[in-house]
């Protein structure tokens, strides 16, 4: 089950040591923009997305790297809760259906 609190407490860390971000986890607030308010750069937001494949084991395409999905910790993180939740329902139906979970 995704944990939402604690993947915003991972991500404050990873924008603190990888992309130096200059203020506290406590200091950062899940609607805060990443762009404007926290300083990313364009090479931050792609390592943003390799951080988050990478995690959690999900495939983003050119069509989801939008900057609506990356926008705030609250627009990732959803984005990322749906990936995951549409993977599962994919995984257990094919498990239902006697495919024996491999995809």
């Amino acid at each position: 089950m995704f944990n939402f609190e604690k993947a915003a407490e991972e991500l404050k860390e990873f924008f603190i040591s990888d992309l130096s971000v200059d203020l506290k986890k406590e200091e950062i607030g899940h609607d805060m923009r990443i762009g404007q308010d926290l300083g990313v750069d364009s090479l931050g937001f792609t390592e943003i997305m390799a951080y988050l494949e990478d995690t959690y084991s999900i495939s983003i395409s050119k069509e989801e790297y939008v900057p609506d999905n990356f926008r705030t910790i609250n627009k990732i993180l959803s984005f990322v809760e749906k990936k995951l939740g549409d993977w599962e329902y994919v995984n257990r139906n094919k498990i239902s259906k006697g495919y024996g979970g491999k995809l």
